[in-house]
């Protein structure tokens, strides 16, 4: 099983830090991406591979940007 992804070249707006959780607590954010195009948009909830609990979420390289760029909401 593998992933293809058709990038649109789409442009996603971005929101980062949003809380979650416990509000007081730093490390409960998630940053959110969303297509620019109009309408509905599957949601993918992405969680970095190993030791998830050290990675820096600055660190994740284009993953998430490549798949807010294919028409999903990251």
């Amino acid at each position: 099983a593998g992933w293809l992804l058709v990038l649109t070249g789409a442009q996603a707006r971005q929101w980062a830090d949003l809380p979650y959780g416990n509000q007081d607590h730093p490390r409960q954010t998630l940053d959110l991406h969303v297509p620019d195009e109009p309408g509905r948009h599957p949601v993918v909830v992405y969680i970095p591979g190993r030791d998830w609990r050290a990675i820096d979420k600055r660190r994740i390289g284009n993953r998430v940007l490549e798949l807010s760029a294919s028409g999903f909401a990251v």
